[in-house]
């Protein structure tokens, strides 16, 4: 993922949870933002599956975390 990064520098992450994901959400924005100074922005999926957002995202890297049992 590091070499990812450096390569092609995303301008926003993105980071799609609910429920108790949503908690290592949070946590990840913060762990992100600090170690690679690059913006990042929590969403809903139901953003995008229910509501059929289209978001512009161009640039920007996604990320979803989901909770398995």
């Amino acid at each position: 993922m590091r070499d990812l990064l450096e390569r092609d520098r995303p301008r926003l992450i993105l980071l799609a949870a609910r429920g108790t994901s949503d908690n290592a959400a949070q946590f990840g924005r913060y762990l992100l933002e600090i170690t690679n100074g690059i913006p990042v922005t929590l969403a809903a999926p139901s953003i995008f599956t229910l509501y059929q957002a289209r978001l512009q995202l161009q640039g920007a890297l996604a990320i979803a975390i989901s909770q398995i049992r």
